[in-house]
């Protein structure tokens, strides 16, 4: 049903009353004033002289105005038009260049969602005592407020004003009117309509943030109460649906020709994930920063009064500017060097040309930050969190301390008071395999920038240290399998037995089976080859959507054959969510234009992607309350999961090296041995001496 009424957009015809009933226009040698009978606005730079919400929260906006032709005999310097409603008024303010002289006919088309739905041909010659016929060069200034008459408003559906991410925009092309067959157009302007609703909103961001931090912070406090199966199925749901929200993120990086405004709003919300977060002081310092380092920042967000996405406002040097993040499909205009351009360093250049952002540049700019301030602005976010988990650590422990001297019982936490400071090692492992994504992109963009030479620097320096702690994180981790299923014919022995080695690298292999803790290699791998795709490769979108779309499925094909993870659920959740990332990876090739389809079928495969994306999401949110609620609910968590077929829980928290220390606190030892028992597990009888005099190097096995 959606479909049909969106197409009853062709009765949209507002915009062209401008053209067609103006009343009362008076010329003033070459340039054109609206007056008498309209409703003068004081100031130019304000189109409208009260709120919106004055007239009613439904309206039509127009959000941009663009050149459409090469070598256009008109220009705009300033447009801005919007209907409201419920007064069914018009309001509108136009600054305009014309070179044209002569008779024209105008050619009007309304495309909502790719699709041609409405055409009107009309003469100027037949305006009001035709004063524009023949039209003059110089300028056009229309402004005031017009009334809509009531028949031609009500073929407005309703739809139309609630609509989120309105995807409709009019052409309007002039003609000579002896060109009968419009052959040989002299000027063409795209104007784009909004209605001001969007998917894209803080509330929703702030949900996820709340619910992933929630899920990591639950994990992390079953940890280190003891509750090593639920901690350990908490974290791995909870970092799975934070690496779908990244993905999410970086899809909305590939420099596409064509994204769906809704597309462009959805996938916004998730940037946060990425660390693009706007703080006005922290721009503030980056601006200063990449000044003082010598290095060449962009001004596009700076200048968005003069200068901004999909809108042309007046300059304030009185010359043309400006910018589109999104052409609506019309690829072959975009490649023209005469209208459009993407060089952000030399604003002569864009002073006569539309400024074309897409990918990472898009992605900054709608987050209101600097894109040269890009990298800083995701980096910076990850000393961040680094630092807050280090204070976290900090104060937790010195909470304790505390606690104790007021003797007041921290049983629970015996655990961390032994091992906090491979339990901070380990918790800062997992911060780096969470980030990873983000900062081997970020640095991998800076790359082919170079704001400045200490971001170039830093940027070079963070992602080797990040690559190579990971990487040597998960060759340690495979050896130590390796040697395990060659010594004790057991692959989780080592891995589960030594609480130094676990507590170090197990948030990082705790959520695989035994067998297949190299996965973190394939899944690092992974995020790798992504981040070398959107990072590097930003000019060429074609490239970066066949890449993703073959990385993801290849790492789709291999987790469904191999299924690491350590149990069916767990397997299933991942499985789920990299089978949506496959599908979300095939409609950007169509966004891309790979095959050049008509423009029709990226719009409402955009409504596709967001539908889908919206209700997996929903069923993401679900899913992990209903593990935080059964994890609260039950007393002894751990006891509602299944053992895991790979023995570990007969060698994990010190079953064979901290046995002196739970045998000293008699509470937790009787606790521990009540959830072994429930789950069917009796300790193994293994002799350290014995197991060492078969083997030479003794404490290497126990390290």
């Amino acid at each position: 049903m959606l479909p049909i009424k969106v197409f009853s957009l062709s009765r949209i015809f507002v915009l062209l009353a401008i053209f067609r009933q103006i009343h009362a226009i008076s010329i003033n040698s070459s340039t054109f004033q609206v007056s008498n009978s309209f409703t003068l606005l004081n100031n130019a730079s304000t189109l409208f002289p009260v709120p919106f919400d004055a007239y009613t929260k439904e309206y039509l906006r127009t959000s941009a105005l663009l050149t459409c032709a090469k070598d256009s005999q008109f220009s705009a310097s300033y447009f801005e038009a919007a209907f409201f409603p419920r007064n069914n008024t018009l309001f509108f303010n136009v600054e305009a260049q014309t070179i044209m002289s002569e008779n024209i006919t105008i050619k009007a088309e309304l495309i909502a969602y790719g699709l041609n739905v409405y055409t009107k041909v009309f003469d100027l010659c037949g305006i009001q005592d035709n004063l524009l016929c023949p039209l003059k060069p110089g300028n056009i200034e229309l402004m005031g407020s017009y009334y809509v008459e009531a028949a031609v408003a009500s073929q407005i559906p309703s739809i139309t004003y609630n609509i989120p991410d309105l995807d409709a925009y009019i052409v309007v092309t002039a003609y000579s009117t002896i060109d009968k067959e419009f052959t040989k157009p002299l000027a063409c302007v795209q104007v784009m309509l909004s209605n001001g609703r969007t998917v894209q909103t803080e509330y929703l961001s702030w949900n996820l943030v709340i619910l992933t931090i929630s899920g990591i912070m639950f994990s992390v406090v079953y940890s280190l109460q003891g509750y090593t199966v639920t901690s350990t199925r908490l974290a791995s749901y909870s970092i799975s649906l934070l690496l779908y929200f990244q993905n999410l993120a970086i899809l909305a990086m590939i420099s596409v020709s064509f994204l769906p405004p809704i597309v462009a709003a959805w996938t916004q919300n998730f940037q946060w994930s990425m660390g693009i977060i706007r703080i006005n002081f922290m721009q503030r310092l980056f601006d200063w920063y990449v000044v003082a380092t010598s290095g060449s920042p962009t001004i596009v967000y700076r200048n968005k009064e003069v200068l901004s996405i999909s809108v042309q406002k007046r300059s304030l040097n009185s010359k043309i500017i400006s910018a589109s993040s999104n052409l609506n499909g019309i690829e072959s205009s975009q490649k023209n060097d005469l209208l459009y351009t993407s060089n952000l360093r030399n604003s002569n250049d864009y002073l006569s040309k539309i400024l074309v952002l897409r990918g990472i540049k898009r992605v900054s700019y709608k987050a209101g930050i600097e894109i040269s301030n890009f990298f800083l602005t995701g980096f910076s976010f990850f000393i961040i969190f680094i630092c807050m988990i280090i204070l976290a650590f900090i104060i937790f422990k010195t909470f304790l301390k505390v606690l104790q001297k007021f003797k007041v019982k921290t049983i629970r936490y015996l655990h961390f008071h032994t091992h906090w400071s491979a339990l901070l090692q380990g918790t800062l492992y997992r911060a780096v395999f969470i980030i990873y994504s983000e900062i081997s992109l970020l640095a991998l963009w800076e790359f082919t920038q170079t704001d400045s030479a200490a971001t170039l620097v830093e940027a070079i320096v963070v992602f080797i240290l990040i690559t190579v702690l990971l990487s040597s994180a998960s060759v340690r981790i495979w050896r130590k399998m390796i040697k395990s299923k060659k010594i004790f014919g057991q692959p989780s022995y080592l891995l589960f037995s030594s609480s130094k080695f676990l507590n170090k690298f197990g948030f990082l292999y705790s959520q695989f089976k035994s067998t297949k803790v190299w996965w973190l290699m394939a899944t690092s791998a992974h995020m790798l080859i992504r981040s070398i795709l959107v990072g590097s490769l930003q000019a060429h979108g074609k490239s970066q959507s066949i890449g993703i779309f073959l990385n993801e499925a290849i790492y789709l094909i291999l987790l469904c054959w191999m299924q690491p993870y350590m149990d069916k659920t767990t397997n299933f959740f991942n499985i789920s969510i990299h089978s949506l990332n496959l599908v979300n990876a095939f409609f950007f090739l169509f966004f891309s234009n790979l095959f050049q389809q008509p423009i029709a079928v990226s719009s409402f495969m955009g409504l596709i992607f967001f539908f889908l994306n919206a209700a997996f999401s929903l069923y993401l949110f679900i899913f992990i309350l209903i593990c935080f609620t059964m994890a609260i609910y039950y007393k002894h968590p751990d006891t509602r999961y299944k053992p895991i077929d790979d023995q570990r829980r007969s060698f994990l928290k010190g079953e064979m090296d901290d046995d002196a220390v739970y045998e000293s606190v008699p509470e937790l030892h009787e606790m521990k041995k009540a959830v072994l028992e429930c789950n069917g597990i009796q300790k193994p009888q293994i002799n350290k001496i014995d197991l060492c005099k078969q083997n030479s190097n003794c404490e290497y096995l126990y390290m």
